[in-house]
């Protein structure tokens, strides 16, 4: 118990040590609207999905981005939308509210070889049963 005080004291101290100069913060981009997540691609760009439906590429050695066109049917309500992107190997996971008709919609998980013009996602995951409600669309995606 002594030991998990001291860890305690010792981080907080530490803690306090740290001056707001030590760090800076700079925009790199700007003009999205709702981001939800990012992936990196490689060290200079990266793909961010909006939670309206946009996908972004944007390229972080001159801060410019572009809409990447893409066949996803989303429904945006409440916490839904175009949520959990990832980049691995080319290709490009995606999760989403995917729009099942009659204000029902449900989380799908989605693929598509990666290019920077139009991404045709075909789906490998979708819950079931769909539903009415906007909420718990919780979809974090991982490549183990």
């Amino acid at each position: 118990m002594k030991k998990i005080i001291f860890i305690s004291i010792f981080i907080i101290i530490q803690t306090l040590n740290l001056r707001s100069e030590d760090f800076r913060l700079n925009q790199l981009i700007s003009g999205l609207n709702n981001p939800w997540s990012l992936t990196f691609k490689n060290e200079n760009e990266i793909l961010i999905t909006e939670k309206s439906g946009q996908i972004i590429f944007a390229n972080l050695k001159d801060n410019k981005i572009k809409k990447i066109k893409h066949n996803l049917n989303i429904l945006e309500d409440g916490q839904g939308g175009l949520l959990e992107i990832l980049y691995y190997n080319e290709i490009i996971f995606i999760s989403y509210s995917e729009d099942r008709g009659n204000g029902k919609s449900s989380t799908s998980v989605a693929s598509a070889n990666f290019n920077y013009e139009n991404l045709n996602f075909k789906n490998i995951f979708r819950a079931e049963p769909a539903i009415n409600s906007g909420y718990h669309f919780g979809s974090r995606l991982v490549i183990k």
